[in-house]
């Protein structure tokens, strides 16, 4: 019998992105933009781009404008409040690579995945076929557009056991219903989880046959705040509250006042932010659903009953458990983004990966030494808790108060930041605003944590 040799496919380039979701589009899009020699490779598991939005519910939109999401040099949406549907985001993604394989200056290898890393050198194999593998030989850097590590339910199985006795779904699941129930448990408060709940409202679902299982309530962002033509107001009337309070639940308890940030119990005091954010009409729905189950996170669902880590529910198998625990953007060390030959895709402006994408792609073409590059634009982790908070919003001012300082035409052009899109005089305002209500805010912070 003929012996079979594995072979390998030999390619040079200069940089290779291990990603094709969001955050590696934006950054080869803007580097692609500002360097006019450079080639690209593009690897990612998946079989088209688009990152997690490809595994995501169908029924999902995005949670900020669209106009201030994606890539630097491709418009989506129709401006102003819009929401881009997941149908819209995937025709979008696959004409963004489309785009980007038109330059003739970038390859994408989709199916595969990177096993083995060296500085200069990568082998990548397809998942599809053992023998399809590639030696990718690098000029200039790897880019890791993986660390950020979105989760969705559909690829991420719960972590909490259940019986056959019961039916689980991810949130793709419920499109998919051919009959009805008499119960949905919903089992998460993220964003994932409000989705499912105003899905299945919206779809004529009577409140009362929803069971909403919260293992941690969430400060909520209100969304109409957060819009072109008043986002200046807004991060301003943030920053300048965690100026003037003496503790983190201060702050919270203040800006719910000024109504940017809802909770669901007006007694229950939330131990998480995240930036999920909901618009009032939908918070209005939300607070139709009465049962909502706060004992922990479920450990086990069987023999009649859901198992949490602090007491038990009963459940019959008329009952439709939808999982949305996975932990989207879990929170993650921060990471040097260019160190030697590698780069890092992290946030750099609280929750505005895609933005902070487009930063890191144009601070690579710059002509400055990786110190500098960190020094200008530090990590901003995504938050989890609402301890992070204060420090996410400082952090993010200083890094755009820096940035101001030595790319301001590039900011001011960026569509992916959403001040951008307001006219040129508030604009010019809004950013000597933000910078005047920064001022002495990291010196807040040191009485914030003593208090």
């Amino acid at each position: 019998m003929e012996q079979v040799t594995e072979s390998i496919n030999e390619i040079s380039t200069d940089y290779l992105i291990v990603g094709a979701g969001a955050m590696g589009l934006a950054f080869a899009d803007t580097l692609l933009t500002e360097n006019k020699t450079a080639q690209f490779v593009i690897v990612d598991k998946r079989a088209m781009p688009g990152g997690h939005w490809v595994d995501a519910y169908p029924f999902v939109t995005l949670h900020q404008p669209a106009a201030a999401y994606g890539v630097n040099s491709s418009k989506l949406g129709s401006g102003g409040a819009d929401l881009s549907s997941h149908a819209e985001l995937m025709f979008y993604f696959e004409r963004v690579m489309q785009k980007l394989l038109a330059s003739g200056r970038v390859t994408f290898l989709p199916l595969c995945e990177c096993n083995a890393f060296a500085d200069d050198e990568v082998i990548v194999h397809s998942v599809v076929d053992s023998d399809l593998n590639y030696r990718i030989s690098i000029a200039q850097r790897l880019v890791d557009a993986t660390y950020m590590k979105v989760q969705v339910p559909a690829s991420h199985p719960p972590k909490y056991s259940v019986s056959d006795a019961y039916t689980l779904v991810p949130p793709n699941g419920l499109i998919r219903q051919q009959r009805s129930w008499g119960r949905y448990t919903i089992i998460g408060a993220g964003k994932t989880g409000i989705d499912a709940i105003l899905f299945l409202l919206d779809s004529g679902v009577s409140p009362d046959k929803i069971q909403w299982v919260i293992s941690n309530d969430m400060w909520l962002w209100n969304r109409a705040n957060v819009q072109i033509h008043n986002v200046v107001d807004e991060l301003v009337r943030h920053i300048k509250t965690v100026k003037a309070s003496g503790s983190t639940n201060e702050i919270f308890e203040t800006l719910e006042k000024l109504g940017s940030v809802f909770r669901l119990n007006p007694t229950i005091r939330p131990t998480k932010w995240r930036c999920a954010t909901v618009a009032p009409d939908e918070f209005a729905q939300l607070k139709q659903v009465r049962d909502q189950v706060r004992l922990g996170r479920v450990n086990e669902i069987r023999d009649g009953e859901i198992i949490l880590s602090d007491g038990r529910i009963p459940i019959d198998s008329d009952t439709l458990i939808v999982d949305c625990s996975a932990n989207g953007l879990e929170q993650r060390a921060s990471l040097p983004i260019f160190n030697d030959k590698r780069i890092t895709l992290q946030s750099v402006f609280m929750c505005q990966q895609v933005f902070s994408a487009a930063i890191i792609g144009k601070l690579e073409s710059m002509d400055m030494s990786d110190a500098k590059r960190n020094q200008m634009w530090k990590v901003v982790p995504h938050p989890e808790r609402v301890e992070d908070y204060p420090e996410s919003m400082v952090q993010t001012f200083e890094n755009l108060i820096n940035g101001n300082k030595y790319k301001p035409w590039w900011l001011r052009r960026c569509r992916l930041n959403i001040m951008s899109h307001m006219s040129l005089f508030p604009y010019v305002v809004g950013s000597l605003r933000s910078a005047i209500a920064a001022r002495g805010a990291r010196k807040s912070l040191s009485r914030l944590e003593s208090s």
